[in-house]
């Protein structure tokens, strides 16, 4: 029988196979991460101007459709860590970015825990149904549980090895610097390898790793 989380007003089914504990503890958190991170989103003058007639509110963003997955994601993953949940930035293949939280280190799976805010890009009939458990909320469970509600021709994204980078260390961009980060392009087993990425933010004026090694 599944284990259930009756926090505020909703009620949060744990993913079988999923850690547990881990899973409760950023569930808890969501409420914080998604308010902080909407602040740092509000706080790009260039980005705010795009999604101008998706805020909802001072400080609320409606981007569960849009493509910024970029953004959302490096803002998500940022707040994460200032809370000290073990959380990285994953670049997928399709062009897609989401939080990942666990052991950097460990190679993926389909049971990890992930939070996507933007998925109701790729599966809008499903995110506008207000019957659906995930209609119109951000995406907190599995790869496997969110590779569920996207059309066949997305779920690839979801696959373990679809996961191209996990990032750990970021640094003020020296493009955007009220927002976005530049991410240390490393992977799970880069990591798991080497274990020499500083977990968290490096100056912008750090030489450790060169400038090719980062992206967005």
């Amino acid at each position: 029988m599944a284990t259930l989380l009756e926090t505020r007003q909703d009620i949060c089914e744990i993913p079988p196979g999923a850690d547990a504990a881990l899973f409760t503890e950023v569930y808890n958190a969501l409420p914080y991460l998604i308010r902080e991170s909407d602040k740092i989103l509000l706080g790009d003058t260039v980005l705010r101007q795009g999604l101008g007639m998706y805020i909802t509110g001072p400080d609320e963003l409606e981007i569960g459709k849009q493509p910024c997955c970029m953004f959302a994601s490096d803002a998500v993953t940022r707040v994460a860590e200032r809370i000290g949940l073990p959380a990285a930035r994953e670049d997928l293949e399709g062009s897609h970015c989401i939080t990942y939280f666990g052991d950097p280190e460990e190679p993926p799976s389909k049971r990890d825990i992930i939070l996507c805010r933007t998925w109701g890009q790729f599966a809008e009939e499903t995110y506008d149904d207000p019957e659906h458990p995930y209609g119109g909320r951000p995406f907190l469970g599995t790869r496997e549980q969110l590779a569920a509600l996207l059309p066949p021709k997305f779920q690839y994204m979801l696959e373990p090895e679809s996961v191209l980078y996990r990032s750990v260390t970021h640094r003020v961009s020296s493009i955007r610097p009220t927002t976005m980060h530049e991410w240390l392009r490393t992977t799970p087993q880069y990591l798991a390898a080497y274990r020499s990425p500083v977990i968290g933010e490096l100056p912008a004026s750090d030489t450790t790793y060169p400038d090719h090694a980062w992206g967005y």
